[in-house]
């Protein structure tokens, strides 16, 4: 079933919302027992998830994966949550969090992610602000260095290697 439904229930949790123009909080939500759907999805909004879907998930929002949710997927997104199962490779620019119920295997791009108390994380996490690709796309204002300021950055970088040597005493063997 693909429903978008206006949440009231006072029992869910509040992450799980997105509030449209008009105030009323709404999530589009993919449900179905024994639904799998495969593709190439662009949401614009916040989605929940509580089959097995495989492919690639854009989602503008939030990715919601219910404890019934099944995803295989490279996803780019802007918050997560996962309490069912996540495999795949995942970028978000805000918050992952893995519930105590969340089992993700694979890759993580995140500045933020939070492992619950009994989630189980398989791969490997990596700073947005610190992959080439958010080099790339930070301001080229910079201006390229010089041939002399690179080589005086190479020669305090060995000067600093020659002085943790001698800061820090070898063990002598008997």
């Amino acid at each position: 079933m693909l429903a978008r439904s206006p949440h009231d229930r006072s029992t869910e949790n509040p992450l799980m919302h997105t509030t449209d123009s008009q105030g009323t909080k709404n999530l589009l939500t993919i449900r179905g027992d024994h639904a799998k759907i495969e593709g190439k999805f662009q949401i614009a909004d916040s989605i929940e998830i509580q089959c097995e879907v495989g492919g690639e998930l854009d989602v503008g929002g939030k990715l919601v994966i219910g404890d019934r949710g099944v995803v295989r997927a490279d996803v780019r997104t802007v918050d997560a949550v996962i309490m069912g199962v996540y495999e795949g490779n995942m970028i978000a620019t805000g918050d992952v969090e893995i519930a105590s119920t969340g089992r993700v295997m694979g890759n993580i791009k995140t500045d933020s992610l939070v492992i619950n108390k009994g989630g189980f994380f398989n791969g490997n996490v990596s700073k947005i602000k610190d992959t080439p690709e958010a080099a790339a796309a930070a301001p080229a204002a910079r201006p390229a260095a010089s041939a002399e300021k690179k080589e005086e950055s190479a020669q305090e970088g060995e000067n600093k290697e020659k002085e943790k040597e001698l800061a820090i005493p070898k063990l002598q063997r008997p």
